[in-house]
């Protein structure tokens, strides 16, 4: 190993993955729970002005008043009963949520447990590099039978000897030869550096997608968001650029999901375009999208129409 990570001064992440999708999940439930409990408030609190303006008019005036008045009364008490389980469930969501953060002596064990699979996997790379030198040395072996074997062939046609197809065996180990792997411990080794979130192997991208789930690392559990900046392997990004994944839609055969993330230059470069022109950084990657969404539509079409228009 070129250079061995060094594992005591490592940053691990609080959280792991699961939690914080799971945290992502209850808080999306406790929005729409919080929503409709301001609604039913909003609605009792109507209902509280219509209840004190209909009491004074039922004391001066006919049946009818009252009869409205029961009405409002009756519907008071019905939204007073509906809003009581919904912030029964925003107590319950809350205090799930509340759970999900790690208290000081589950954050230390979780540091402990991971700084122990760092160790792990810096042990498995020196492994990783004992392999490839025994792949080496099965390599030079194969070699050397094989040029032991053209020998043959040449001892073989001075002596007038007849060989016919394999027979002198040369191609017994031309699979296993085909078969070995190239260099391994340098992809272990840029493996590792991402698995810790350090290394030259890195480079560090931002988030273009409102949310993004990538493969959890010991340093960062995976959850990112629009704007956070992900250090990836070589092998990560290509995917995560591409702006030609399919959307899916059948209705608008056209469309492609835009660039999961990007290059630090070309967000530094939004966030110019977007000061200029007065833009949030959402409200212009919006528009970046709608532009990119209406030229895919317009080279289908013509891809597709071209002719006939």
């Amino acid at each position: 190993m070129k250079n061995e990570p060094n594992r005591t001064d490592a940053t691990y992440s609080l959280r792991g993955q699961r939690s914080l999708l799971r945290e992502v999940e209850l808080s999306a439930d406790l929005r729409k729970c919080e929503a409709l409990i301001g609604y039913t408030e909003r609605r009792i609190g109507e209902l509280e002005v219509d209840k004190a303006r209909q009491l004074k008019g039922s004391l001066s005036h006919d049946g009818m008043d009252r009869l409205v008045l029961s009405r409002t009364l009756e519907q008071l008490e019905s939204e007073n009963r509906i809003v009581v389980p919904y912030r029964e469930q925003r107590d319950r969501i809350q205090a799930e949520i509340a759970k999900l953060a790690p208290s000081p002596a589950q954050a230390a064990e979780r540091a402990h447990r991971q700084n122990y699979l760092a160790q792990l996997a810096a042990d498995r790379l020196k492994k990783d590099e004992l392999v490839e030198g025994a792949l080496k040395g099965l390599r030079r072996l194969l070699q050397e039978r094989a040029e032991l074997t053209d020998k043959m062939l040449k001892a073989a046609e001075a002596a007038d000897f007849t060989v016919d197809g394999d027979g002198l065996d040369a191609r017994r180990f031309d699979e296993l030869l085909a078969a070995l792997p190239g260099e391994l411990a340098l992809s272990s080794e840029h493996w590792l550096e991402w698995f810790l979130g350090k290394g030259e192997s890195l480079k560090t991208y931002v988030v273009r997608d409102k949310s993004l789930t990538v493969p959890e690392t010991l340093g960062n559990p995976g959850v990112v968001h629009f704007g956070d900046r992900i250090e990836l392997r070589q092998d990560q990004a290509p995917e995560l650029l591409r702006e030609d994944r399919p959307a899916g839609d059948p209705n608008q055969p056209w469309r492609h999901l835009p660039p999961s993330i990007m290059t630090v230059e070309d967000y530094e470069a939004m966030v110019r375009a977007a000061e200029k022109k007065g833009f949030s950084l959402q409200d212009f990657r919006s528009t970046e999208d709608l532009e990119r969404d209406k030229k895919a539509k317009e080279r289908f079409i013509k891809e597709r129409f071209g002719e006939q228009l």
